[in-house]
C-alpha cells in the first residue's frame, strides 16, 4: 500500500511539472506566433496585437523572468527531489 502512495505522489509531480512546461513553452513561444500571423507583440505588457497602425520595439528578456518558467522550475526541482526521496530501497544488498 505504501508504494502506491509513492508511485502517485511521484506521479503526480510529474504531471504538474509537465503542465507547468507547457505552459511555459506556451509564454516562450507567444511573440514567435505573433510575429509568425503578421501580428505586432508588445513585450512590455506580454501581449499580441493584430492593429495595422501598431508596432513595438524589440525588447529582450530574459526566459527567467517569465513566472511561468518560475513555477515550471520549482515543480521540476520538487518532483526529482521527491524522485530521489521516495526510491524504493536497495533489497540486494
Amino acid at each position: 500500500m505504501r508504494q502506491i502512495y509513492r508511485m502517485s505522489l511521484k506521479g503526480i509531480a510529474w504531471i504538474a511539472t509537465a503542465f507547468a512546461g507547457w505552459n511555459f513553452l506556451g509564454d516562450w513561444l507567444a511573440p514567435d506566433y505573433c510575429l509568425d500571423f503578421s501580428g505586432a507583440f508588445d513585450y512590455v505588457n506580454w501581449r499580441c496585437s493584430y492593429d495595422d497602425g501598431e508596432a513595438f520595439p524589440y525588447i529582450a528578456f530574459a526566459a527567467y523572468s517569465l513566472p511561468s518558467f518560475q513555477l515550471f522550475a520549482g515543480l521540476l526541482v520538487l518532483a526529482i527531489v521527491l524522485q530521489v526521496a521516495l526510491r524504493r530501497p536497495r533489497t540486494d544488498a
